[in-house]
Protein backbone atom coordinates (compact mmCIF):
# COMPACT_ATOMS: atom_id res chain seq x y z
CA UNK A 1 0.00 0.00 0.00
CA UNK A 2 2.78 2.42 0.89
CA UNK A 3 4.54 1.72 -2.41
CA UNK A 4 1.32 2.24 -4.40
CA UNK A 5 0.72 5.52 -2.62
CA UNK A 6 4.27 6.61 -3.37
CA UNK A 7 3.73 6.24 -7.13
CA UNK A 8 0.13 7.45 -7.17
CA UNK A 9 -0.55 10.73 -8.98
CA UNK A 10 -3.53 12.96 -8.31
CA UNK A 11 -5.39 14.65 -11.15
CA UNK A 12 -3.54 17.87 -10.35
CA UNK A 13 -0.19 16.04 -10.38
CA UNK A 14 -0.95 14.59 -13.83
CA UNK A 15 -1.91 18.02 -15.17
CA UNK A 16 1.29 19.54 -13.77
CA UNK A 17 3.42 16.71 -15.18
CA UNK A 18 1.90 17.17 -18.63
CA UNK A 19 2.51 20.91 -18.51
CA UNK A 20 6.15 20.26 -17.64
CA UNK A 21 6.32 17.64 -20.40
CA UNK A 22 5.20 20.20 -22.98
CA UNK A 23 7.63 22.74 -21.56
CA UNK A 24 10.49 20.26 -21.91
CA UNK A 25 9.48 19.28 -25.44
CA UNK A 26 8.77 22.83 -26.60
CA UNK A 27 10.65 25.23 -24.32
CA UNK A 28 10.16 28.97 -24.15
CA UNK A 29 12.94 31.51 -24.87
CA UNK A 30 13.69 31.67 -21.15
CA UNK A 31 14.96 28.08 -21.34
CA UNK A 32 17.66 29.05 -23.83
CA UNK A 33 18.55 32.17 -21.87
CA UNK A 34 19.15 30.08 -18.75
CA UNK A 35 21.08 27.53 -20.81
CA UNK A 36 23.28 30.29 -22.22
CA UNK A 37 23.96 31.82 -18.80
CA UNK A 38 24.60 28.46 -17.13
CA UNK A 39 27.03 27.49 -19.90
CA UNK A 40 28.96 30.75 -19.53
CA UNK A 41 29.18 30.33 -15.76
CA UNK A 42 30.14 26.65 -15.91
CA UNK A 43 32.73 27.14 -18.65
CA UNK A 44 34.46 29.92 -16.74
CA UNK A 45 34.31 27.86 -13.56
CA UNK A 46 36.06 24.93 -15.28
CA UNK A 47 38.69 27.14 -16.90
CA UNK A 48 39.37 28.91 -13.59
CA UNK A 49 39.38 25.56 -11.74
CA UNK A 50 36.76 26.98 -9.36
CA UNK A 51 34.31 24.34 -8.10
CA UNK A 52 31.83 26.80 -6.48
CA UNK A 53 31.45 28.63 -9.80
CA UNK A 54 30.85 25.32 -11.59
CA UNK A 55 28.19 24.41 -9.02
CA UNK A 56 26.57 27.80 -9.54
CA UNK A 57 26.35 27.11 -13.25
CA UNK A 58 24.76 23.71 -12.64
CA UNK A 59 22.12 25.29 -10.40
CA UNK A 60 21.01 27.52 -13.27
CA UNK A 61 21.14 24.83 -15.99
CA UNK A 62 17.69 23.70 -17.25
CA UNK A 63 18.96 20.87 -19.46
CA UNK A 64 17.40 18.10 -17.36
CA UNK A 65 13.90 19.17 -18.47
CA UNK A 66 13.98 17.83 -22.07
CA UNK A 67 15.68 14.65 -20.83
CA UNK A 68 12.75 13.91 -18.52
CA UNK A 69 10.38 14.69 -21.39
CA UNK A 70 12.21 12.08 -23.46
CA UNK A 71 11.59 9.54 -20.68
CA UNK A 72 7.89 10.40 -20.60
CA UNK A 73 7.74 10.13 -24.39
CA UNK A 74 9.22 6.63 -24.16
CA UNK A 75 6.74 5.54 -21.49
CA UNK A 76 3.76 6.89 -23.46
CA UNK A 77 5.15 5.44 -26.72
CA UNK A 78 4.47 8.90 -28.12
CA UNK A 79 6.88 9.49 -30.98
CA UNK A 80 5.82 13.12 -31.40
CA UNK A 81 6.78 13.95 -27.82
CA UNK A 82 9.89 11.78 -28.06
CA UNK A 83 11.10 13.35 -31.30
CA UNK A 84 10.38 16.90 -30.19
CA UNK A 85 12.10 16.39 -26.82
CA UNK A 86 15.12 14.75 -28.46
CA UNK A 87 15.34 17.65 -30.90
CA UNK A 88 15.34 20.17 -28.04
CA UNK A 89 18.08 18.20 -26.24
CA UNK A 90 20.15 17.95 -29.43
CA UNK A 91 20.04 21.69 -30.11
CA UNK A 92 20.71 22.39 -26.42
CA UNK A 93 23.87 20.25 -26.54
CA UNK A 94 25.03 21.99 -29.74
CA UNK A 95 24.38 25.40 -28.17
CA UNK A 96 26.40 24.46 -25.07
CA UNK A 97 29.31 23.25 -27.21
CA UNK A 98 29.34 26.39 -29.36
CA UNK A 99 29.23 28.77 -26.39
CA UNK A 100 31.82 26.82 -24.39
CA UNK A 101 34.15 26.56 -27.39
CA UNK A 102 33.94 30.30 -28.10
CA UNK A 103 34.70 31.15 -24.47
CA UNK A 104 37.60 28.69 -24.32
CA UNK A 105 38.90 30.04 -27.65
CA UNK A 106 38.99 33.55 -26.19
CA UNK A 107 40.82 32.26 -23.11
CA UNK A 108 44.33 32.12 -24.55
CA UNK A 109 45.99 29.84 -22.01
CA UNK A 110 44.02 26.91 -20.63
CA UNK A 111 45.83 24.36 -18.52
CA UNK A 112 44.70 20.95 -17.34
CA UNK A 113 43.22 21.25 -13.88
CA UNK A 114 41.19 19.25 -11.39
CA UNK A 115 37.83 20.40 -12.76
CA UNK A 116 38.77 19.37 -16.29
CA UNK A 117 40.17 15.99 -15.35
CA UNK A 118 37.37 15.08 -12.92
CA UNK A 119 34.76 15.58 -15.67
CA UNK A 120 36.53 13.16 -17.98
CA UNK A 121 36.53 9.98 -15.89
CA UNK A 122 33.35 7.96 -16.55
CA UNK A 123 32.76 4.99 -14.24
CA UNK A 124 29.99 2.71 -12.99
CA UNK A 125 29.80 4.87 -9.88
CA UNK A 126 28.72 7.86 -11.94
CA UNK A 127 26.06 5.70 -13.62
CA UNK A 128 24.64 4.67 -10.24
CA UNK A 129 24.54 8.33 -9.20
CA UNK A 130 22.76 9.20 -12.45
CA UNK A 131 20.15 6.47 -11.87
CA UNK A 132 19.49 7.69 -8.32
CA UNK A 133 19.30 11.30 -9.53
CA UNK A 134 16.98 10.22 -12.37
CA UNK A 135 14.58 8.63 -9.87
CA UNK A 136 14.61 11.78 -7.75
CA UNK A 137 14.18 14.01 -10.80
CA UNK A 138 11.22 11.98 -12.06
CA UNK A 139 9.45 12.32 -8.72
CA UNK A 140 10.20 16.03 -8.59
CA UNK A 141 8.98 16.39 -12.18
CA UNK A 142 5.66 14.65 -11.50
CA UNK A 143 4.93 15.89 -7.99
CA UNK A 144 4.70 19.69 -7.52
CA UNK A 145 5.55 19.44 -3.81
CA UNK A 146 9.02 18.16 -4.73
CA UNK A 147 9.77 20.57 -7.60
CA UNK A 148 12.06 22.70 -5.44
CA UNK A 149 14.49 19.76 -5.36
CA UNK A 150 15.29 20.03 -9.09
CA UNK A 151 18.29 22.40 -8.69
CA UNK A 152 19.90 20.08 -6.16
CA UNK A 153 19.32 17.11 -8.45
CA UNK A 154 20.92 19.02 -11.33
CA UNK A 155 24.05 19.50 -9.21
CA UNK A 156 24.13 15.84 -8.18
CA UNK A 157 24.00 14.44 -11.71
CA UNK A 158 26.28 17.12 -13.22
CA UNK A 159 25.06 17.08 -16.81
CA UNK A 160 26.44 20.41 -17.95
CA UNK A 161 30.14 20.26 -16.88
CA UNK A 162 31.02 17.23 -19.05
CA UNK A 163 29.45 18.94 -22.07
CA UNK A 164 31.44 22.09 -21.39
CA UNK A 165 34.63 20.07 -20.97
CA UNK A 166 34.08 18.45 -24.39
CA UNK A 167 34.27 21.88 -26.02
CA UNK A 168 37.27 22.97 -23.92
CA UNK A 169 39.11 19.73 -24.72
CA UNK A 170 38.42 20.29 -28.41
CA UNK A 171 40.05 23.71 -28.18
CA UNK A 172 43.00 22.16 -26.34
CA UNK A 173 43.22 19.27 -28.86
CA UNK A 174 43.15 16.87 -25.93
CA UNK A 175 41.38 13.78 -27.26
CA UNK A 176 41.63 11.82 -24.00
CA UNK A 177 39.73 14.45 -22.02
CA UNK A 178 37.28 14.95 -24.90
CA UNK A 179 36.45 11.24 -25.10
CA UNK A 180 36.21 10.88 -21.32
CA UNK A 181 33.90 13.87 -20.84
CA UNK A 182 31.69 12.80 -23.74
CA UNK A 183 31.48 9.33 -22.24
CA UNK A 184 30.55 10.74 -18.84
CA UNK A 185 27.76 12.86 -20.33
CA UNK A 186 26.23 9.88 -22.17
CA UNK A 187 26.58 7.73 -19.06
CA UNK A 188 24.64 10.32 -17.07
CA UNK A 189 22.11 10.73 -19.86
CA UNK A 190 21.38 6.99 -20.13
CA UNK A 191 21.17 6.66 -16.34
CA UNK A 192 18.63 9.46 -15.98
CA UNK A 193 16.44 8.29 -18.88
CA UNK A 194 16.54 4.68 -17.63
CA UNK A 195 15.54 5.63 -14.08
CA UNK A 196 12.93 8.22 -15.07
CA UNK A 197 11.32 5.78 -17.53
CA UNK A 198 10.87 3.22 -14.73
CA UNK A 199 9.37 5.80 -12.36
CA UNK A 200 6.98 7.25 -14.96
CA UNK A 201 5.89 3.70 -15.90
CA UNK A 202 5.03 2.91 -12.28
CA UNK A 203 3.13 6.20 -12.07
CA UNK A 204 0.99 5.22 -15.04
CA UNK A 205 1.67 8.35 -17.11
CA UNK A 206 1.23 6.29 -20.30
CA UNK A 207 -2.52 6.80 -19.87
CA UNK A 208 -2.04 10.49 -20.67
CA UNK A 209 -0.78 9.95 -24.24
CA UNK A 210 -3.75 11.46 -26.09
CA UNK A 211 -3.89 14.48 -23.80
CA UNK A 212 -0.14 15.02 -24.16
CA UNK A 213 -0.35 14.87 -27.96
CA UNK A 214 -3.16 17.42 -28.06
CA UNK A 215 -1.34 19.78 -25.68
CA UNK A 216 1.89 19.54 -27.65
CA UNK A 217 0.13 20.15 -30.96
CA UNK A 218 -1.65 23.17 -29.49
CA UNK A 219 1.62 24.55 -28.11
CA UNK A 220 3.36 24.12 -31.45
CA UNK A 221 0.47 25.84 -33.25
CA UNK A 222 0.72 28.79 -30.85
CA UNK A 223 4.47 29.06 -31.45
CA UNK A 224 4.01 28.91 -35.21
CA UNK A 225 1.41 31.66 -34.99
CA UNK A 226 3.76 33.80 -32.86
CA UNK A 227 6.54 33.35 -35.41
CA UNK A 228 4.16 34.39 -38.18
CA UNK A 229 3.23 37.55 -36.30
CA UNK A 230 6.91 38.44 -35.78
CA UNK A 231 7.68 37.94 -39.46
Amino acid sequence: MAVQKLFKLTREDRATALDKLIEGASPKPEFYLLLFLSTVITTLGVILNNAPIVIGGMLVAPIISPILSIAMGIVMADFKVLFQSAKVLFFSVILVWVIAFLISFLALNIEENAELISRAQPSIGYFVVAVAAGIAAAFAFAKPSLSESIPGIAVTVALLPPLVVVAIALKMFNLDILAGSLGLFFLNLVGIIFAATMVFSLMGVYRQREIAEKKLEKEMEIKQAEKGEIL
